[in-house]
């Protein structure tokens, strides 16, 4: 009675995930759009091709004057498809207002060999590959912002002194993170 039919995919749709400090993401059909605080705009564009280019995400046509990038085929590999997806990319940065907007447009989406058109793959599929970009540029901010405070702060205050009872003891000033990562070698 329900042979032939496709079975009903009950997941939720895709949410795009807004990293880092002033950042949101818009969704629209086949586009998702990160929109950036314009402090990183110099910096955005690089940080964007390099998070691509460390996923291994083969890169068919890269324009820097345009900050526009096509990639060839990317395979998703995910636990709940049954038969995997691949799709082709148009990954920009480009100034909106007082933001930079990183757009994710889906060119191509097959599953097994055969072009998919409904819109919770292709909202999936984009937001996917947001979401990849949106972590990797969140790890570069905070890659930076702990380089950062590391040199900002590469001497601690320490000294010896004894609570009240007169046992010895260390006093260390310092920030917290950079104090918790250095103690394990110190002891």
């Amino acid at each position: 009675s329900g042979a032939g039919r496709k079975p009903v995919d009950s997941r939720p749709p895709a949410q795009p995930s807004a990293v880092g400090s002033g950042a949101r993401t818009q969704f629209s059909g086949d586009t998702a759009t990160l929109l950036v605080e314009n402090g990183r705009s110099s910096t955005l564009w690089p940080q964007v091709v390099s998070v691509i280019q460390a996923k291994n995400y083969p890169i068919e046509k890269r324009d820097d004057a345009s900050q526009t990038l096509t990639t060839d085929w990317v395979n998703w590999n995910r636990l709940d498809e049954d038969e995997q997806y691949r799709g082709r990319y148009q990954i920009s940065v480009k100034p909106q207002g007082y933001q930079q907007a990183v757009t994710v447009k889906l060119v191509n989406l097959e599953q097994a060999g055969k072009p998919v058109a409904d819109a919770a793959s292709l909202q999936r599929y984009s937001t996917e590959m947001m979401n990849v970009i949106s972590a990797g540029l969140d790890k570069t901010a905070t890659d930076a912002a702990n380089a950062a405070q590391n040199r900002s702060a590469a001497t601690m205050d320490v000294q010896r002194a004894a609570d009240d009872t007169g046992v010895p003891m260390l006093v260390v000033r310092g920030p917290f993170s950079l104090v918790w990562q250095r103690l394990p070698a110190a002891v």
